[in-house]
């Protein structure tokens, strides 16, 4: 059993360096690639100053950059904080104020938001960095991410998720339909 998510994509791309760990639309991203990726978004993370146990409010989307960054938050050790696509600006700020969030990530620039990053801007970046960064396995019961419900019922919550929820419910989702690794 892996002690992460990202650790888990690290050691595969050991075993099968060239087998296919994501497609997003078209593209095919192999377990070398996602690991690199993931790499170097640590290394830029930490170079910005960004520690374990930061949490990192990020904007979601379904590209691959969004991913590299994910589990690039992951291996550094620092709090993964999805937010829904187009969430308002004010929300995002607000929910990185409770939080007590080291840094916002949106998708592209914003101009009510001029003092945080955009994926499309540090990408380039992250692409330069050298993919040397050496994970150390966390403390299980250590925040890996935390989901925030859509606020049906009233405002939205924080789903407070540890690196051990993480993998039992990516276990679980790998048994229920059969994924092979």
């Amino acid at each position: 059993m892996f002690d992460s998510v990202a650790l888990a994509i690290q050691e595969f791309a050991k075993k099968t360096p060239d087998k296919t760990a994501l497609i997003v639309g078209q593209e095919h991203c192999s377990y070398e690639k996602l690991a690199k990726k993931s790499r170097q978004a640590a290394r830029f993370l930490l170079e910005k100053g960004i520690a374990a146990g930061d949490r990192i409010v990020v904007e979601a989307d379904h590209t691959l950059d969004y991913v590299y960054l994910w589990y690039g938050i992951q291996l550094l050790g620092a709090t993964f904080v999805p937010l829904e696509k187009n969430s308002p600006s004010a929300r995002m700020i607000e929910i990185a104020q409770e939080l007590d969030a080291k840094q916002i990530i949106s998708l592209c620039e914003r101009d009510d938001m001029p003092d945080f990053w955009a994926l499309s801007r540090i990408m380039p970046a992250i692409d330069e960095m050298p993919d040397d960064y050496q994970a150390s396995a966390p403390d299980p019961d250590s925040l890996s991410e935390i989901l925030f419900t859509t606020g049906t019922t009233g405002k939205s919550k924080g789903v407070m998720v540890s690196y051990q929820n993480q993998m039992t419910i990516a276990q679980a989702g790998i048994e229920t339909i059969n994924i092979q690794t």
